[in-house]
C-alpha cells in the first residue's frame, strides 16, 4: 500500500489561510496632507507598497530611535541638514540659517562645504520642499543667513559675493553676520 502525500494547498487556499495583515494607520502628517486641497499628486507604486506593508505602531524602529537620540550635526560641514528655519517677524521673511562655527581658513574643504550647503538650501527652496513642509510660508520671501564665528577673508568674501548675486537672481535674500 502506498502512502498518500498530503495535497499541496492551492494558491487560493494559501491566501485564505494566512492571517489578515494589520492595516497601516496614517500618521498625523498623512492625515493633514490628505486633507490639504493642494495635495493632488497620485501616490507612486512605492508609496502604495509602503502603505500596504504592516507597521509596528507600538515601538519605533531602531532607525527612528537613532535619529531621535542622535540628530544630524548642524553647520556648513553637513549639507544634508537645514540648520534652522524661522520667520523674521520684522521683515516677514523666512530665514534659513547656515552655521559656521569654525574660523575661516582652518579646514581646507571649508569653501567646498559652504558651496554644497548653499546648493542644498537652493534646492530645498527652489524645488518646493520648504513650502511642502511649511505651507504657511508659501507667500513669504526667503532669505539665507550665514552666521559665522569669524569675519570672512578675501577668498571667502569673493565666494559669498557670488552666492549673494546668485540668490538675488533667484529672488532670494542672502546675508552674512559674524556673531561670535
Amino acid at each position: 500500500m502506498s502512502e498518500r502525500k498530503p495535497a499541496k494547498p492551492s494558491e487560493v487556499e494559501r491566501k485564505v489561510a494566512q492571517p489578515p495583515r494589520n492595516e497601516a494607520k496614517p500618521s498625523e502628517v498623512d492625515r493633514k496632507a490628505a486633507q490639504s486641497p493642494r495635495n493632488e499628486a497620485k501616490p507612486s507604486e512605492g508609496d502604495r507598497k509602503a502603505a500596504q506593508s504592516p507597521r509596528n505602531e507600538a515601538k519605533p524602529s531602531e532607525v527612528e530611535l537613532e535619529i531621535e537620540q542622535d540628530p544630524e550635526p548642524r553647520g556648513i560641514h553637513n549639507d544634508r541638514v537645514v540648520d534652522l528655519i524661522r520667520l523674521d517677524s520684522e521683515s516677514d521673511e523666512v530665514v534659513l540659517l547656515m552655521l559656521e562655527e569654525r574660523a575661516w581658513g582652518t579646514v581646507p574643504e571649508q569653501l567646498r562645504q559652504l558651496e554644497a550647503k548653499f546648493n542644498s538650501y537652493l534646492s530645498y527652496v527652489l524645488d518646493g520642499h520648504l513650502v511642502k513642509q511649511y505651507p504657511q510660508y508659501e507667500s513669504k520671501r526667503v532669505r539665507f543667513l550665514l552666521d559665522c564665528a569669524t569675519p570672512p577673508g578675501q577668498q571667502e568674501q569673493a565666494m559669498l559675493t557670488s552666492m549673494r548675486n546668485f540668490a538675488i537672481s533667484e529672488n532670494l535674500g542672502f546675508d552674512v553676520v559674524v556673531s561670535r
